[in-house]
């Protein structure tokens, strides 16, 4: 299964995976798909003969690691998802698996994450309030 990487004008910054037929895919006039996977960002940098932001760096790890989820079958992360379940709890799940999955393969699976990032969140506050509250009372 090939992919297609759309990406930015600004670079690596908004990544989008679609399934595709053809074998090798160009996501820009230097690059290939197999590049992306085996090439380090600094030698991406001199093939493309630009230098790398920060942020499209990251973006770039995002989507090699994306790129090997689908190629192993899996689903690859989706940050809709994920901030519909930080921020909405179990309806942003729900809206997620029933809404988006069909559009967005891996959007109910990064919910999830969400979900459990925002308890691990208010674990933590918890055990803050708690020891701050125990400190002031002695």
């Amino acid at each position: 299964m090939s992919l297609v990487l759309t990406l930015s004008v600004q670079g690596f910054s908004a990544v989008s995976v679609a399934p595709s037929k053809a074998k090798e895919v160009k996501l820009t006039d230097q690059l290939t798909e197999s590049d992306i996977l085996s090439l380090s960002s600094k030698e991406i940098e001199q093939k493309i003969g630009k230098k790398l932001k920060f942020k499209e760096k990251v973006a770039l790890k995002v989507a090699k690691k994306n790129i090997k989820r689908i190629k192993a079958g899996k689903k690859p992360f989706d940050g809709i998802g994920f901030i519909l379940g930080l921020f909405l709890g179990l309806i942003g799940v729900l809206v997620a698996y029933l809404v988006l999955e069909e559009d967005r393969p891996g959007a109910g699976r990064s919910s999830l994450f969400g979900l459990l990032t925002a308890v691990g969140i208010a674990i933590l506050l918890a055990i803050i309030l708690l020891a701050g509250t125990a400190a002031v009372a002695m």
